[in-house]
């Protein structure tokens, strides 16, 4: 009889595989503690919107993309559309490519992108010095902020699709049945469909 929690070796190949980065319920908590203890900086960026709804939702496509969250970037590719991003800027977003982009908006991208590839640990020094000069200590934080939440996001779709890799008797390695447990209840239960219905209003489309 198959056993959907005995580990199999993971799938080679490009098209092989759960390529996805997961965390544990520990890093989750430690994102949204972080998150908290600055409270005045979510109140900036999501309520008084002193970010551009355009340029935070380029941030999150970029990161959600580096990150292969398909929920986020599904998600946040029509969130941006939304704020005004074109389709011509998303394609070249997703790509990251620098010909016929904005440079001050590609250094912020690449910055955000640093930060949640290095898990908001040091970063490339000249990279840091190119931010200090282009913007102020506020849309720093306003950016950091940014990527922090689209991968606290990011990371928990991701560990919510390694639980249903389980259940198909395709654990991912290094990933934790109890961490996969809590954390697909917490995405299928309650996050999904509150971004589904908020999707479906903005789309004017059924929530199914």
């Amino acid at each position: 009889m198959l056993n959907p929690f005995k580990k199999k070796p993971k799938k080679k190949g490009h098209f092989g595989g759960f390529k996805q980065k997961t965390a544990s319920v520990l890093e989750l908590a430690g994102h949204v503690t972080h998150l908290l203890s600055a409270p005045t900086n979510l109140y900036g960026l999501l309520i008084t919107k002193r970010m551009d709804p355009a340029f935070r939702e380029e941030i999150m496509v970029a990161v959600a993309t580096l990150n292969a969250c398909k929920y986020c970037n599904y998600a946040h590719h029509d969130f941006a559309l939304q704020a005004g991003v074109s389709e011509e800027e998303l394609a070249q977003l997703e790509g990251i490519a620098i010909e016929d982009y904005d440079s001050r908006k590609f250094l912020a991208i690449t910055y955000a992108r640093e930060l949640a590839n290095k898990d908001f640990g040091e970063i490339d020094a000249d990279l840091e010095k190119s931010m200090k000069v282009e913007y102020t200590i506020t849309e720093r934080g306003d950016i950091q902020t940014t990527a922090r939440i689209i991968m606290l996001f990011s990371l928990l779709c991701n560990t919510a699709d390694a639980f249903l890799e389980r259940v198909k008797g395709e654990p991912v390695e290094d990933s934790d049945l109890f961490d996969e447990v809590v954390i697909a209840g917490s995405f299928f239960g309650a996050i999904l469909p509150v971004v589904g219905v908020y999707l479906s209003i903005l789309r004017k489309e059924s929530p199914i």
